[in-house]
């Protein structure tokens, strides 16, 4: 939250800092500030602004991140992830046919790899002017689908198995 407030008191400031330095030299010259000069200082903090988002058609597993900061995206793709933990997963016993019903949040499902955002916002953000048009048209004409990795805790699995396990009656193995 205060990174988002941080960055439009960037923007704001830069805004006004070239509204000023527009209106400086105008006044130095003794000519009046005109208002293709105010659009140009405004399309400049505007464009800062744009590449800090993602391009079009990026997806992070099935989440559509277009046009998002990074900031943005992590929420996005995290809000899937908590969603997914939501999800229910029924455990059967093979021998005596019991059933323990369980969510995937359980097991301590969490997203494995969340520096993707970065490599999503760099998209088409690198190289020289002719791989970041080419990457640009790319994005355009096919999209880009970026993995979304899980994983789970082991430790939390064993724990909740422990825990939960009773009404599955498991019989022990014993060695020879």
């Amino acid at each position: 939250m205060k990174r988002k407030q941080i960055r439009k008191k960037r923007i704001f400031l830069l805004t006004v800092g070239c509204l000023g330095l527009a209106l400086f030299f105008s006044v130095k010259k003794g000519r009046p500030v005109r208002a293709q000069e105010m659009s140009y200082a405004l399309s400049a903090a505007q464009e800062k602004e744009e590449s800090n988002k993602i391009h079009n058609h990026v997806f992070i597993g099935t989440v559509d991140v277009s046009g998002m900061t990074a900031e943005e995206a992590r929420g996005a793709v995290q809000a899937y992830v908590n969603q997914l933990g939501g999800d229910k997963v029924t455990l059967v016993n093979k021998d005596t046919g019991e059933k323990l019903t369980l969510t995937a949040g359980d097991f301590g499902l969490s997203w494995k790899d969340p520096d993707m955002v970065e490599y999503a916002v760099e998209l088409g953000k690198r190289g020289n002017a002719v791989s970041r048009y080419k990457a640009i048209k790319d994005l355009n004409a096919s999209g880009e689908h970026l993995p979304l990795s899980l994983s789970v805790d082991s430790e939390e699995i064993a724990e909740t198995l422990q825990e939960s396990a009773p009404p599955l009656s498991v019989r022990q193995l014993t060695s020879v």
